[in-house]
């Protein structure tokens, strides 16, 4: 059942993406990564940044409740995702992105306002009860999180951050009115990316910190369904789409069913494994040894002869013939199985019109 919720929210998630980009400008639901509310009942607009006009409609939404004296509760994007769509939300109009989990932590009650004395008033203040609501971020970690997002042109919703569990600690630290100063220690993302945190208070270091953070891509890539062998030609039965999240795969993964189909293996592939442009190579159609038919163009004529290949040849390649009447070599583009085509004139035994 677990997997089969996983699953559906892989679902859900794909197609919040791919319709993200029809979605009306600044709908969207981002969930927060730590916020306090006074409970029981947990509404969207408490947990979440609530943008658009559609979003904003559903503020209101229970997304979680609080246990007798719970103090603190975890509501993952999973579950929003499952309690939108059962409002009956249209994903056309609406995205949904944000932090994996949300620590909702509840406010405790406070003590109730002494009586007035109407003849002999005391003037005092008293913290407002309610509910924690800011506009930036909150922790260190979504303060983390949103200079990432800055650092790539990769939409947000297409990304994955994960921190070291031995760095949470530090990032759930609140901001308050701390300065933080975020320094990359590598190129590239997605990827590992090791980022120098420094704090600053009262325009003076405080403190330096390093952590950990993984940046994954999400992409709708060709997978493997089944092992392949080593120069095994892909058919349709051994590759279908899959959404996958793809960190520093050493290579560019295909995404196109039809442009790997036929394509032959340069290694081994286990199951369940994501295509690279690397694992691939197009067919021999030719062999060195075997006889090519080649069509050589010369002006408004066709000629056609039969020659022996020097070299392999795949779709495209450039390789070197003999004329097995002359006996003289010269360069063909190899057009299908023991087929090529020349621009030049081998001087061949015989000759076609062309039309």
């Amino acid at each position: 059942m677990k997997r089969l919720n996983h699953a559906i929210f892989a679902l859900i998630t794909a197609v919040v993406t791919l319709l993200a980009s029809s979605a009306a400008a600044g709908d969207s639901v981002r969930l927060h990564q730590r916020i306090a509310a006074p409970g029981p009942q947990v509404h969207l607009s408490e947990i979440a940044e609530l943008s658009g006009s559609a979003a904003d409609a559903l503020k209101d939404l229970v997304v979680g409740q609080f246990a007798d004296e719970q103090a603190t509760t975890t509501i993952t994007l999973e579950h929003i995702a499952g309690v939108l769509t059962d409002a009956g939300v249209n994903w056309a109009r609406l995205s949904l992105a944000g932090c994996e989990t949300c620590t909702v932590e509840r406010l405790a009650d406070l003590p109730a306002a002494p009586a007035i004395d109407a003849e002999n008033p005391t003037l005092f203040l008293a913290n407002p009860a309610g509910g924690l609501s800011v506009d930036g971020p909150l922790t260190i970690g979504e303060k983390l999180t949103a200079f990432i997002h800055e650092l790539t042109d990769i939409d947000s919703a297409n990304l994955r951050i994960t921190f070291a569990d031995g760095d949470q600690p530090l990032l759930s630290q609140p901001v308050l009115s701390d300065r933080f100063e975020f320094e990359p220690m590598a190129q590239g993302i997605p990827g590992r990316l090791p980022i120098t945190i420094r704090r600053y208070r009262d325009d003076q270091p405080v403190q330096t910190d390093r952590v950990r953070v993984d940046v994954e891509q999400r992409y709708l890539a060709v997978v493997t369904v089944q092992p392949i062998q080593r120069r095994q030609a892909l058919t349709y039965d051994d590759v279908q789409i899959r959404e996958v999240y793809i960190g520093s795969a050493g290579g560019k993964p295909m995404t196109d069913v039809d442009a790997v189909v036929g394509q032959v293996c340069t290694t081994s592939i286990r199951a369940g494994e994501v295509v690279l442009a690397r694992h691939l190579q197009p067919p021999r159609l030719v062999r060195r040894g075997e006889y090519v038919t080649v069509r050589c163009f010369a002006g408004n004529l066709v000629i056609k002869t039969v020659a022996r290949a020097m070299q392999d040849g795949s779709i495209d390649d450039v390789i070197r013939v003999r004329n097995q009447a002359s006996g003289g070599d010269f360069y063909v583009r190899v057009t299908g199985r023991r087929l090529a085509e020349s621009q030049g004139d081998p001087n061949p035994s015989t000759q076609e019109d062309g039309k």
